[in-house]
């Protein structure tokens, strides 16, 4: 007669000797294989494989490392997670090549020329049609993962549509669905025709798709109908949602709004991820992250929120329209926002300054920091955009993770990186005419390079630009030809611009920002030039040298400012755009208090944070600051471990998923880039990450073109 305790202790050995099985072996399931970039259809990124362990982690060893031969250029890295087939690690490099690697030794097997960008954010393996599923940006192809030869015999003559994707497919049966960036499709597998197609209606798909086969839905999450500025009441409107589709016939089973109206950058980020029931989940739930820090909970049986009572509405900040903005460019607000209280919001988007410069003891850094909020609001959600001033928010460069969380299932809870440093968004007035003279030039140089004529000087370059534009604007009086052209020329063109547009350093260097001058008479901006004290008070922090400037010559350049407003208002050249910079301090730092960025973990059962820590650190000053910027992936597995990588300190690192301690890390040649895989192939379990370095501030200029793997001694 068997006790309940010889029944645990028999149930315990053989799944432990399941386990040693499964290791020991290379007859894998699709379970078993890391097929799929976020380890399998339902995002999870969750592995059974438990060789390598919280106890034995220590004992880890770099196995091998491949480089692939190209090394990116600056700003630019290579986001693919690598997939395992069971007999080959795929890979991709930047110059647009899918490679095939040996997983014992990394040696390459093959290569395979695509149209760049190949796998941008993952891969796709189908053990069914050995086939390797890669996007690109016109359409997916499938490619055999024996030879590297396109498979032909599938799709279109192996490939299935004809426009960009920036994710790995995902495939059912005889369908084969892709996420292109404003719509969904499924293609007939064989034939490569469309069963049907899902627009997004301005929205896009960057980072979340998933797909769970039992109740043939599909997840995606969109991102806003447009960056900042612009009409965000279009109709469907599918922007900054969770939606489910219906697998069979593309038709909406429901849809969720995270921020409505999104004039921010709110998009919803990371893969959408599923969570099976258990003894301790009773209902399928599927969980989205936007970059708002809401986690938001879909109840898959039900199509309904799981967290319904958890839902707070929240006002949206009154805005008082710019005279001119509000006649011309009106925008459209919700009067009310969603706050998910439960899960916790991972991050508040609100700024505190006053609680920044408390801690600040450096005067200069202080006052430096005084003077870039001085023209901005904050410490409110979803304060609304104006050109007469900048919004200070945080979290806008993913807030959760751009690559998603792992679905720990050892512990039943969701575990996932997020950013929480402060973003500047600034909304601007351009000259529609001069962007259309900028993109006939771009054509003009490119020809010159094609001509042989490359040889002219940035200088020359620049003169035949100016007096190009100078011809066009000429047909405007007394725009580029008075005398207010010359004081702009000799004192400002030199920061602002041939045509006062200004300058944006981009994501990737921090928040350089030089201001643009276009539309400056219809905003409080323009009394920065009441006086000559004003205007150099607004240029302390610049180069700049007005010694040789007079009063007179104030007003004539104001008259100009005006001049050319006014023109491009009458003419209908003036248009309104806006942009984000990080907040940096003097020290080039964020403008926030540390930690920078963390590793949560969400209790499956009741929704609450099980714990949350620092993630990456830098030393400032001698002294360590535990919390920083990161854009990488983490993943989970059966040994209790996590393993997580992105951050500038370029490790990757190990935690213990039960408490999130820090059990391993390793320095990376350069930061790490993706999200790691582990493998099993000949009884040894493999931990796999690409490093290929940072695009973004704060990580060293140094960049690489790395696959590395590690197993125990």
């Amino acid at each position: 007669m068997f006790t309940k305790k010889k029944i645990k202790n028999i149930v315990f050995y053989t799944i432990t000797l399941t386990s040693y099985i499964l290791l020991f072996t290379n007859s894998y399931s699709n379970d078993e294989l890391w097929s799929h970039s976020n380890g399998n259809f339902k995002a999870q990124k969750f592995s059974n494989l438990n060789q390598i362990n919280s106890f034995n982690v220590n004992k880890l060893h770099k196995a091998w490392t491949y480089k692939n031969g190209y090394v990116p250029n600056k700003g630019v890295n290579n986001q693919t997670t690598p997939i395992f087939t069971g007999s080959s690690i795929i890979t991709t490099s930047l110059d647009g090549y899918l490679i095939s690697l040996d997983p014992k030794n990394g040696k390459e097997k093959w290569r395979r020329k695509l149209i760049k960008p190949v796998g941008k954010r993952g891969l796709f393996f189908s053990k069914e049609n050995n086939s390797i599923f890669a996007s690109t940006k016109k359409g997916v192809y499938a490619i055999n993962k024996d030879t590297g030869e396109i498979q032909k015999n599938l799709g279109a003559k192996g490939v299935f549509g004809n426009s960009l994707s920036l994710l790995p497919p995902i495939k059912n049966k005889d369908s084969l669905f892709v996420a292109f960036t404003n719509k969904i499709e499924s293609f007939d597998i064989q034939t490569g025709k469309s069963n049907w197609e899902f627009n997004l209606n301005g929205s896009r798909v960057w980072s979340g798709f998933s797909f769970d086969n039992k109740s043939k839905t599909i997840f995606i999450v969109t991102s806003n109908v447009i960056n900042l500025w612009g009409n965000t009441d279009l109709k469907p409107n599918h922007s900054n949602s969770i939606i489910l589709l219906n697998s069979n016939t593309g038709k909406i089973k429901c849809k969720f709004h995270d921020v409505k109206h999104d004039h921010w950058d709110f998009d919803m980020v990371g893969n959408p991820i599923v969570v099976d029931k258990n003894e301790i989940v009773k209902s399928k739930l599927v969980y989205s992250f936007g970059k708002s820090g809401n986690v938001i909970v879909v109840n898959l049986d039900k199509c309904k929120l799981e967290y319904p009572n958890y839902v707070k509405k929240i006002l949206t900040p009154k805005f008082k329209k710019n005279n001119f903005a509000s006649s011309k460019f009106d925008q459209i607000y919700s009067k009310t926002q969603n706050k998910f209280l439960k899960p916790e919001p991972l991050l508040d988007q609100k700024y505190n300054l006053d609680d920044f410069l408390k801690k600040q003891k450096d005067n200069e850094n202080l006052e430096y920091v005084k003077f870039k909020a001085r023209n901005s609001k904050y410490g409110e959600d979803f304060i609304p955009l104006s050109v007469d001033y900048d919004v200070i928010m945080k979290g806008l460069h993913g807030g959760p993770s751009w690559f998603g969380g792992t679905y720990d299932k050892n512990n039943n809870q969701i575990i996932i990186p997020s950013n929480h440093y402060p973003w500047i968004l600034r909304s601007f007035y351009y000259d529609r005419l001069f962007n259309k003279l900028n993109k006939y030039y771009s054509t003009f140089e490119k020809k010159l390079i094609k001509n042989k004529r490359n040889y002219l000087s940035p200088w020359e370059k620049m003169e035949i630009k100016e007096n190009s534009f100078q011809k066009v604007y000429s047909t405007l009086p007394r725009v580029l030809s008075n005398e207010g052209w010359k004081i702009y020329k000799n004192s400002c063109q030199s920061c602002h611009g041939l045509n006062k547009e200004g300058k944006f350093e981009g994501e990737s260097t921090g928040d350089q920002y030089i201001t643009n001058l276009i539309g400056l008479s219809f905003t409080n901006k323009f009394s920065s030039m009441n006086s000559l004290d004003s205007l150099k008070s607004a240029h302390r922090y610049s180069s700049a040298d007005f010694s040789k400037l007079n009063k007179n010559d104030l007003e004539i350049l104001k008259r100009y400012f005006s001049r050319h407003d006014y023109l491009l208002q009458k003419f209908n050249l003036l248009g309104i755009w806006g942009r984000w910079q990080l907040f940096l301090d003097k020290n080039k730092l964020p403008a926030s208090n540390p930690p920078w960025g963390k590793i949560s973990a969400i209790n499956l059962l009741n929704g609450e944070i099980n714990w949350s820590i620092p993630f990456g650190q830098r030393t400032i000053n001698g002294k360590q600051v535990y919390g920083d910027i990161n854009f990488g992936g983490v993943i989970s597995t059966a040994g209790d471990i996590s393993i997580a990588t992105g951050t500038p300190d370029k490790f990757i690192r190990i935690l213990n998923s039960k408490n999130g301690e820090l059990l391993w890390k390793y320095e990376l040649p350069v930061a790490g880039s993706s999200t790691p895989i582990t493998y099993n192939f000949e009884g040894n379990q493999y931990i796999v990450v690409t490093a290929s370095g940072g695009r973004y501030h704060g990580y060293e200029k140094k960049m690489g073109d790395y696959i590395i793997a590690f197993k125990l001694k």
